[in-house]
């Protein structure tokens, strides 16, 4: 499958008139990628909640609250406080914990937000890379 520009990509999203199948393909590679904002795009373009579920399930797995959280805003009923706390514990096993402390926010889990909090304070930043 080609890979699409950003141009395309938009045009592709933004199309009232789409080949479902199309979209489908391209979801599917996303999510295979690792690309889970992409691929959530496409299936929330196709309403397939069972496609925005493997994003999510995915997206908890590999601690990535900003995109859970598009997931959530998009489908509310398919984000559970759970899912919010286990996405935050990969993160802290991740060594990721701003991303740990973003989920334990939207969890509202005051005591494991401090814990995470405390621990980037501590390690400092080791998900943001170093500036050129």
């Amino acid at each position: 499958m080609k890979p699409l520009d950003c141009i395309e990509k938009r045009d592709l999203l933004a199309a009232q008139k789409f080949d479902p199948e199309k979209v489908r393909a391209y979801a599917d590679a996303y999510l295979r990628e690792g690309r889970h904002g992409d691929a959530f795009e496409f299936y929330r373009k196709l309403g397939d909640v069972k496609g925005v579920t493997a994003v999510k399930e995915a997206c908890i797995r590999e601690a990535e609250p900003d995109v859970l959280w598009q997931v959530e805003k998009s489908f509310p009923d398919l984000v559970s406080r759970e899912d919010w706390i286990t996405c935050g514990e990969n993160a802290m096993g991740m060594g990721k914990y701003r991303c740990a402390a973003h989920a334990f926010q939207h969890a509202r889990d005051d005591e494991r937000l401090a814990r995470a909090e405390a621990a980037f304070k501590v390690s400092g930043s080791p998900q943001v890379p170093p500036a050129n």
